[in-house]
């Protein structure tokens, strides 16, 4: 058995340097260039759903039910026919053609008129998404505007057409879009979840690799352990005809772009998804934020965040974050602030009694802070409560010691005294301080 010599592209997982992982977000995307053998399989889907003609592509039937068109198994696709690793490089394809899935006409987010599809895109045919352990594709409609002073054309997975659609259809698309590329959500979930439990972007980056290459490998174990099995129980295409010997066909490393052309995405890109995510999160976090109430705050400042953010200038833009929690340790309010100084705190401190007022709250009783004498003012000017606080306390400590003189005269008991074997010693100077140490 022979197998045909082809050039090798470095698979080493560690070979990448920081400088690579940390590459720009616009040497990740716009290198892309859609591999020949994924160019060829996706102009066959396309013919073929084409030539379905208006009855839709055969995976929205009722017979199959689906988004999503799935290659061959290896085992199939090696057991028939000559032995071509390129049918393991195939991908999953999600087809996104919702035009053909709502009752509603889809209009232009420009003019509001019609909007008609023109087919598929042809360069690139595709959108590579990155998923957990491989890449898919999303092949969408495109759609043109029916008004020809408008004539905007865009494509089915564009938030303009995805906000047009039942919230039910919407939850199917699974990818987070950016510019130029995507991540499915299983990625972006994953991230998310990396991200708040402090493990890094840089760790995910690494395992992802991880996972893509093996896969990678496990697809060539399987090829080359078919080749085996061929050479025991040739078929009609492993008999060599005359003299030559069958060359077959090498699988290709994991980043050649003529064949299996893996990718993994660099930290700075997953950290602009990351980014993106959060943005779009911003609103409802601050929703559930301002749902939560607290009777007893506590607020203070943290001086390590900032010191993990970019800088201008060779300065930070901000030197604390402040942050108030409620008694139950969850945080009712978050600021980056430029000073120590707490008078940039009272419009946020009157939003939030605001969002007191709005879900019927009970208003804060108390609240701890290590500078009470430098932010009582602002305390007392932005939390009113406080002060009515303070004031019904004091008046409920006089009303206990008047009750208690009164059941002291009636019920006489005596007062509680430390044993005679107890000296109480007033320590003032620092050399009582040491003598009292010394002693213990």
């Amino acid at each position: 058995m022979e197998v045909e010599d082809m050039p090798q592209c470095d698979d080493d997982d560690n070979s990448s340097s920081e400088a690579e992982d940390d590459k720009t977000v616009e040497d990740d995307s716009i290198n892309y260039v859609e591999a020949p053998i994924l160019t060829e399989y996706f102009e066959k889907l396309q013919n073929r759903i084409v030539k379905d003609g208006k009855q839709g592509p055969q995976e929205y039937d009722q017979k199959h039910n689906t988004f999503w068109i799935e290659p061959p198994s290896p085992y199939f696709a090696l057991y028939s026919g000559p032995a071509d690793p390129k049918k393991l490089y195939y991908p999953r394809v999600f087809l996104w053609s919702p035009h053909r899935l709502v009752i509603t006409v889809l209009k232009c987010p420009d003019c509001r008129q019609k909007l008609n599809s023109k087919g598929f895109n042809t360069n690139p045919r595709a959108c590579r998404v990155v998923d957990i352990d491989s890449c898919f594709y999303i092949m969408s409609s495109r759609y043109r505007c029916t008004n020809q002073s408008c004539k905007t054309s865009l494509n089915a997975h564009d938030n303009r057409i995805l906000e047009q659609l039942p919230l039910h259809l919407q939850a199917e698309f699974p990818v987070y879009l950016t510019h130029r590329s995507a991540v499915s959500k299983h990625l972006g979930d994953l991230l998310r979840t990396v991200m708040q439990n402090g493990m890094g972007i840089h760790w995910l980056q690494q395992a992802l690799r991880e996972v893509h290459t093996l896969r990678h490998s496990r697809l060539h174990l399987q090829y080359l352990n078919s080749l085996v099995h061929r050479q025991q129980y040739p078929t009609f295409h492993d008999i060599p005809h005359g003299s030559n010997p069958i060359i077959y066909k090498r699988f290709s490393s994991f980043k050649d772009p003529e064949g299996y052309a893996g990718y993994v995405p660099s930290t700075g890109y997953l950290r602009l998804v990351y980014t993106a995510l959060i943005d779009q999160l911003q609103p409802l976090m601050d929703k559930e934020l301002a749902i939560l109430s607290g009777i007893i705050l506590k607020g203070d400042h943290s001086f390590k965040v900032p010191k993990h953010m970019a800088k201008l200038g060779g300065s930070s833009a901000f030197t604390a974050l402040y942050t108030f929690c409620n008694e139950y340790e969850e945080i009712r309010l978050q600021l980056l602030v430029r000073t120590k100084s707490t008078t940039h705190l009272e419009a946020p401190l009157k939003e939030m009694m605001n969002s007191y007022h709005l879900y019927n709250h009970q208003e804060p009783d108390l609240f701890f802070t290590d500078n009470v004498k430098g932010d009582r003012r602002l305390l007392e000017r932005s939390l009113p409560s406080l002060k009515r606080t303070l004031y019904n306390n004091n008046t409920h400590t006089h009303n206990i010691q008047q009750s208690t003189n009164l059941d002291h005269q009636n019920h006489p008991v005596p007062f509680l005294q430390l044993p005679s074997s107890v000296s109480v010693n007033l320590i003032q100077t620092n050399d009582q301080v040491d003598q009292a140490v010394q002693a213990i």
